[in-house]
């Protein structure tokens, strides 16, 4: 699915990106079939012929588009995240009944109350796990995803089956670190070494590579598509290989400070640091005075689907992050 006019210019997209990554293969030229869309409108933007034709033809659909800005409101979010999700319920529903898979996010667990006394600082948090309370959710992109998973949730139930993954933080290629330099890890990475300061915190802090991320979800599609025992409906996709927020600026040549003392700092910035200022809500939004509580992430339901060769892709994040610094050209 692509927003573009015309499936030529739709399929030059998707090879230019692909191009961007090192992924392309001309064999897949005769695998990838173009459908014009719009996630905002009804019907997913389909023209009508070819949408009935899907619904005949089609048997799984994947969603993993969403619209994610930190900065903004539910209402901002809920056209692409949430009216889209219940389209392609409605597709899924359609004609042949249709397995569906959508990819979430973690975040809505990210703003934990402060634990009682005896508690853990970082709770375990199970895939079973749901919040009932969206109201517990700050930022319209949490407040979205929570919303679609709730309808996606549903609609399982009434389909011959799914699932919903919930990735953490997406980082590149466990390889090479090929991805995005303008993602909020990438942005923050960047721009907190051209700042020159960093906020001096230790909650743990994790990479989980795309190509791990696009394994794993593969091969449990897969198996769930094609083996008839029940299967869970949650699964996360996180890295327990942990390592403190603040070890991320080891020997860049930055100074620490307090998380409110940083805020300030950032508040003053010049506008010539493009990689931060824009990000300025979000650093100071609860997101990060919750980081502190941050749960930990099971992934039982996960690693009982997917293969030893997916496994092993997930390096511990701290290998992770010199990958990245060495594709970022930070030394």
């Amino acid at each position: 699915m692509v927003r573009e006019t015309t499936e030529a210019r739709g399929l030059g997209r998707i090879i230019e990106n692909l191009r961007r990554y090192n992924l392309w293969k001309f064999s897949y030229s005769t695998r990838v079939a173009v459908v014009i869309s719009d996630l905002s409108q009804e019907k997913l933007g389909i023209a009508p012929d070819i949408y009935n034709a899907l619904c005949n033809a089609i048997d799984v659909v994947f969603m993993n588009a969403a619209m994610m800005n930190f900065n903004t409101n539910y209402e901002d979010h809920r056209i692409a995240n949430v009216d889209s999700t219940k389209e392609f319920v409605k597709f899924a529903m359609t004609g042949v009944q249709k397995y569906i898979f959508q990819t979430f996010s973690l975040s809505v667990f990210l703003f934990p109350p402060e634990p009682k006394t005896g508690d853990p600082q970082h709770r375990m948090c199970y895939e079973s796990e749901f919040f009932d309370d969206p109201c517990t959710v700050e930022g319209g992109y949490g407040q979205s995803k929570w919303a679609s998973e709730k309808i996606v949730m549903e609609a399982i139930d009434h389909l011959p089956g799914g699932a919903i993954f919930r990735p953490a933080r997406i980082s590149g290629c466990s390889v090479t670190g090929s991805g995005p330099k303008n993602d909020l890890f990438a942005s923050t990475l960047i721009g907190i070494r051209k700042f020159g300061y960093y906020p001096d915190m230790g909650f743990p802090f994790d990479l989980t590579p795309v190509d791990f991320c696009a394994k794993a979800m593969v091969e449990i599609a897969v198996r769930i598509c094609n083996e008839t025992n029940g299967f869970p409906k949650a699964y996360h996709l996180f890295n327990s290989k942990t390592f403190p927020f603040r070890d991320i600026f080891k020997d860049m040549n930055v100074i620490p400070l307090p998380l409110n003392d940083w805020r300030e700092k950032l508040k003053t910035a010049p506008e010539e640091y493009k990689e931060l200022i824009p990000l300025t809500p979000f650093f100071m939004s609860q997101f990060w005075d919750r980081a502190a509580y941050w749960p930990i992430f099971d992934t039982s339901n996960t690693d009982k689907m997917i293969s030893k060769e997916t496994k092993d892709l997930m390096l511990h994040s701290a290998e992770l992050l010199e990958v990245y610094k060495r594709y970022f050209g930070i030394s």
